[in-house]
């Protein structure tokens, strides 16, 4: 009896424990999605967190005295005008 007394206490100890282990983490993912701060802000905005990689690609490729931000070159360039095709008169 004494055996299955103490074998109930470590069962409740750790259901104890993971149950406060559990609402930890529920509430740091909480916080982490719906908080203020750049967690959330990486988490939800992926123009910030491309932005970031940029950053962090130039530093590395870089360091901090020369940086460039070389990802615009990466970018295509913008498409340019171009005039339409002249109509002659075999196209009619």
């Amino acid at each position: 009896m004494a055996q299955r007394s103490a074998a109930a206490k470590s069962t409740d100890r750790f259901e104890r424990k993971r149950e406060a282990i559990l609402d930890a983490a529920t509430r740091i993912l909480n916080e982490a999605t719906k908080g203020d701060g750049l967690v959330p802000l990486l988490l939800t905005n992926q123009a910030v967190a491309d932005d970031l990689r940029a950053l962090i690609s130039n530093l590395r490729r870089h360091g901090v005295l020369f940086y460039r931000d070389s990802a615009a070159k990466l970018a295509p360039p913008p498409p340019q005008n171009t005039p339409a095709p002249r109509r002659t008169r075999s196209n009619r």
